[in-house]
């Protein structure tokens, strides 16, 4: 009876350690598959990483060059131009500083007034469509386009820029006047994450955005004499006051200073000490009509990393400083 069950314990051993070998052998692939899966992502990351050092760029681009381009976005065609700053070479990642002109304005108008092909970005100069009142208009006016979504042309813009050349994904700013500084700073709001600053000059903010959703600096520039879009605003064109939106801007960034200085011909309002390091400011001149207005040549203007006092060096300054 004892031999008996022996050679059933015996044989049931002999039937189980197989199974027990591959259990094991299982648990050693599976350790396998696992620590040939970590290593796949960490070579994944390195190549992600020496590609981005290395920034590739799909064509040659020559410095102080104009390159226009077209994208379909929403199913419409769409023209921008890109201008590659002095010195532009293929190994090194550059800044983006998009321009919107005003109403009835051009890519060519924003590029020739605002200046900003003396600073050292990728300058880039979309076109608007024709609105309402037959005039180029950008999104978020009364008399904007109806029906179309310039939100969207600028972020399937940006999309493409960034695939045709090597740009800092991290400082891409945004220069707007009047209803382009409106519409620059509604698509920094929905571009929330994508947009570092943006600048308005002689802005029509119609359209609001909640305020928490802008990006980490951001400038005003308005003339006192304004008579198009007045400093103080306008009720009747539900205009509101340019101090007023910087303010809630200051406010919503939980800013715990706020620092007043002016000279002969600028006023400047500056919110510092804020949240995730935001910075709002304020520019106010005098003596100026509706336009790209002009803020060189002041005290109130350090001397940043650009020789010439101009404007789109007061706004380039602002974006970069530290």
């Amino acid at each position: 009876m004892k031999r008996n069950i022996a050679l059933t314990l015996l044989a049931v051993m002999l039937a189980v350690i197989p199974f027990f070998v591959m259990f094991s052998h299982s648990i050693s692939t599976s350790q396998q598959l696992t620590q040939a899966k970590q290593e796949i992502a960490t070579l994944t990351q390195a190549l992600a990483a020496e590609k981005l050092q290395r920034c590739e760029q799909t064509y040659q681009w020559e410095s102080n060059r104009d390159y226009p381009a077209t994208i379909t976005s929403m199913d419409m065609p769409r023209t921008y131009r890109v201008h590659t700053p002095s010195g532009y070479t293929a190994d090194k990642r550059y800044p983006v500083i998009i321009a919107f002109d005003g109403l009835d304005g051009t890519s060519g108008r924003a590029e020739r007034e605002s200046g900003l092909n003396t600073t050292p970005a990728l300058t880039v100069y979309p076109d608007a469509l024709i609105g309402t009142t037959g005039a180029t208009a950008w999104q978020g006016a009364p008399y904007s386009p109806v029906g179309i979504n310039d939100v969207q042309f600028i972020d399937d813009m940006l999309m493409q820029i960034t695939n045709d050349f090597c740009i800092d994904t991290k400082a891409v700013y945004m220069v707007g006047m009047s209803n382009g500084a409106g519409f620059a700073f509604l698509a920094a709001c929905e571009l929330q994450g994508k947009i570092a600053g943006v600048a308005g000059i002689s802005g029509a903010y119609y359209q609001a955005c909640p305020h928490a959703g802008m990006p980490a600096r951001t400038l005003y520039i308005h003339s006192l004499e304004d008579s198009l879009v007045p400093y103080m605003g306008s009720p009747l064109r539900q205009l509101p006051p340019i101090y007023r939106l910087a303010q809630a801007q200051g406010q919503a960034a939980q800013c715990h200073q706020m620092i007043k200085a002016r000279s002969s011909i600028v006023e400047r309002f500056s919110w510092r000490q804020c949240h995730n390091d935001r910075r709002v400011t304020l520019l106010i001149t005098q003596r100026q009509p509706h336009g790209w207005l002009h803020v060189a040549n002041t005290s109130l203007v350090p001397e940043g990393s650009l020789s010439e006092r101009t404007t789109s060096a007061v706004v380039w300054d602002f974006f970069t400083e530290e």
